[in-house]
């Protein structure tokens, strides 16, 4: 069977070069999969009976040109990486059963990315992918068991395809996952996050799903106990996981948020209710509170984020978030002021996402305490006043003080420090709370600074 796919002369062109030479290549995976699916395709993974030596062999660049350049991707599989030119490449992997196209297609991951075509565009098939991507459903190939343990990541690739692909689960790969979950412990966080940053951005609620194969208490075993907190208070409804997981569900039917910001938001509402455990008290009607959890999901969400080595900036995000997810706000100058200088609530970005964050917490709570309209209309008073405060063109350098003037007040040499306090003056001027006068200036670091060195 041929079909009409379109892909890349130049790999039509390695594909037949490699053919040329007596040996075979098909273009497998991904790309013959969203052909089905109508989806651009952006990787290009081929399997050939040619050795790795002798795939870097053919493909050496001529003497006049740096193309084709091959390197080595991934030692397990024996991938490599070939460059076709400044912005096409493949990764080319030879077959893991010598000549049989079949049982190499059958050992691949998901059924739906068992599908290969040659250079001519003939369609290999030996599973059930086509029929799978009709019906939208994501399964193991063949022998889920070794599938899942040749290469564990694959547990959480499978939730990844699903968010991803907006994808049925499969049961009898959900019970091979369950049955296999301790393997999880194996992957490495770099895997981990790569695929847990999918997830969150494309299907937050399949966490519920994740939870249920056993994998939450694993990775996640302080979201995990949240289960234990009943919640019975006037606000809530439901558990805190069923809680954060209602606030997620919300979250995922925003249409307005970019990839990055549903990463941060939906991070952020994942842990923070993990403090609660630690801060729960009941009152005398039996009613729980939990005073001071956010902070309390802060620091424990620290130690979770150094963990999975989320990078710096995400981190000081999801905590921002975390940490202050319960403050009240207003639409007063006053307000703002206390966002900017005591919340680090700095820029209109920042507002938005803690805006955002608030709602989606206030969807999930019981009926007559989860209208956002007060919210909103409070957001978009304080847009105004970070709108003023983002339009104003003064800089460091128009401050009427100066880093001798600092370093005389506090008695120090020069150091970062002094950037540090003239960055907190500008933003003080900036919000309004302090004048851009040289006395106010010096009144304000005396008055904040020198009593600390």
């Amino acid at each position: 069977m041929k079909i009409d796919i379109k892909y890349p002369i130049e790999i039509k062109k390695a594909l037949k070069k490699i053919e040329d030479n007596g040996y075979k290549a098909y273009l497998v995976g991904g790309v013959v999969r969203d052909y089905f699916l109508n989806r651009e395709a952006n990787d290009y993974d081929v399997i050939t009976n040619l050795s790795k030596e002798g795939i870097k062999k053919l493909f050496k660049p001529d003497d006049n040109s740096k193309y084709p350049y091959c390197f080595s991707l991934n030692t397990k599989f024996d991938t490599l990486v070939i460059l076709l030119n400044e912005t096409i490449k493949i990764e080319i992997s030879s077959f893991k059963n010598n000549d049989d196209i079949k049982k190499d297609l059958l050992k691949r991951d998901f059924t739906i990315n068992s599908l290969a075509v040659d250079c001519n565009n003939n369609l290999y098939n030996y599973s059930s992918a086509i029929e799978d991507i009709k019906n939208k459903v994501l399964r193991f190939n063949s022998d889920a068991e070794y599938i899942i343990k040749e290469d564990p990541s694959r547990i959480l690739r499978y939730f990844k395809f699903l968010a991803r692909l907006d994808f049925k689960e499969d049961e009898e790969s959900l019970k091979a996952i369950y049955r296999n979950k301790e393997l999880i412990k194996t992957v490495s966080v770099e895997k981990i996050n790569i695929c847990f940053k999918e997830i969150l951005i494309y299907n937050p609620t399949l966490i519920k799903l994740m939870d249920k194969v056993g994998l939450i208490e694993i990775l996640y075993p302080d979201l995990y106990r949240l289960k234990e907190i009943k919640q019975h208070s006037k606000y809530h409804y439901e558990n805190a996981f069923d809680h954060t997981m209602t606030a997620l569900s919300y979250s995922k039917k925003d249409t307005e948020l970019k990839d990055e910001q549903k990463y941060i938001i939906n991070y952020a509402l994942l842990l923070h209710d993990i403090g609660k455990h630690d801060t729960i008290t009941i009152d005398e009607e039996g009613y729980e509170h939990y005073i001071g959890h956010p902070l309390d999901s802060y620091y424990k969400s620290i130690n979770i984020l150094k963990h999975y080595k989320i990078s710096k900036k995400e981190t000081e995000l999801i905590l921002l978030l975390i940490k202050n997810h319960d403050i009240e706000l207003n639409g007063t100058r006053r307000c703002f002021n206390r966002l900017v200088n005591k919340y680090q609530i700095d820029s209109k970005e920042k507002l938005y996402l803690l805006y955002k964050v608030k709602i989606f917490d206030r969807l999930a709570h019981k009926e007559g305490f989860n209208d956002p309209k007060n919210i909103t209309s409070t957001y978009n008073k304080l847009v105004e006043y970070y709108n003023e405060f983002e339009n104003k063109t003064i800089s460091i350098l128009d401050l009427e003080i100066n880093g001798k003037e600092i370093m005389r007040i506090l008695n120090i040499t020069p150091s970062k420090k002094i950037k540090e306090i003239k960055e907190e003056l500008l933003k003080q001027v900036l919000c309004g709370t302090l004048k851009n006068e040289n006395r106010e200036l010096i009144t304000y670091v005396t008055n904040k600074y020198k009593s600390k060195n």
